[in-house]
């Protein structure tokens, strides 16, 4: 199980991503470092299974990263194509592969999986906290808003595929489907994530979301500030905390020494 990303001033959060991942049964990450000034590709360069790749193009970036990854990596594996404030877990199964494997099992037509966004946002805080993501947010969209139709892409590598025009959703030579089964045509589908989802840390705290917002994304050019952003994630929101039955194990981790 692989993870492909592109991240951009993670040094804060990068190391507890990667240790949660490992915990949930990813054995090797692929980073684009687009060209970071802090130190996220100094902590990348500690952990083992990480492959940190220089990526100095200019916005955006993002689909040639991931084209340049599925160029390289035509084999038998899985590999979700995700970004650095998405956590996948599966809320049944201890790991991710467990999850995949029931998938095909009963679906077994299924090499491309999108799996849903749960959108998280900042629970009340007003500035960044050096507690783990998962233990600071615990309230999120409920799953009938828009924005949880939000899907990314889960990949049998073994297969024709191409990125097309959306970092969401890919061009799979065996089609795209959801973990019920169902064809999935777009990179929005209808919410499901009984056995698998992607927490999706939106904003993390209003602080946070500011220099975030400053910073941009990979996927677009323009630079987008917008407090209504912001409080689209505030409203209306439930507590959930799933997530958070990994978080003895991942900050007995985080708390030993690289």
């Amino acid at each position: 199980m692989n993870i492909c990303a592109v991240a951009k001033n993670e040094g804060r959060y990068v190391r507890e991503w990667v240790e949660f991942h490992r915990l949930v049964g990813v054995e090797h990450f692929t980073i684009f470092d687009n060209e970071s000034t802090d130190d996220t590709a100094a902590i990348l360069k500690k952990l083992d299974g990480v492959e940190v790749i220089p990526w100095p193009m200019p916005k955006p970036n993002q689909l040639a990263a991931y084209q340049h990854y599925i160029d390289r990596h035509r084999e038998p594996v899985w590999t979700a194509f995700i970004d650095l404030d998405e956590f996948l877990f599966s809320p049944q199964y201890d790991t991710i592969p467990e999850a995949l494997a029931m998938i095909q099992f009963n679906h077994p037509q299924v090499k491309t999986i999108g799996a849903n966004w749960a959108c998280f946002g900042a629970s009340g805080e007003q500035e960044y906290r050096p507690e783990p993501v998962i233990e600071r947010f615990t309230h999120r969209l409920p799953t009938s808003n828009p924005a949880s139709t939000h899907i990314k892409s889960i990949i049998w590598m073994d297969q024709e595929v191409h990125t097309g025009g959306d970092p969401h959703f890919f061009h799979a030579e065996t089609g795209t489907w959801n973990e019920n089964g169902e064809p999935v045509d777009g990179p929005l589908f209808p919410h499901s994530s009984d056995i698998l989802r992607i927490n999706h840390y939106c904003t993390k705290s209003r602080q946070e979301w500011r220099a975030r917002a400053e910073l941009g994304t990979p996927d677009r050019v323009e630079i987008k500030i917008d407090e209504m952003d912001f409080e689209g994630y505030q409203n209306d929101v439930i507590e959930d905390r799933d997530i958070q039955r990994f978080l003895p194990k991942l900050k007995e981790i985080l708390n030993a020494p690289v």
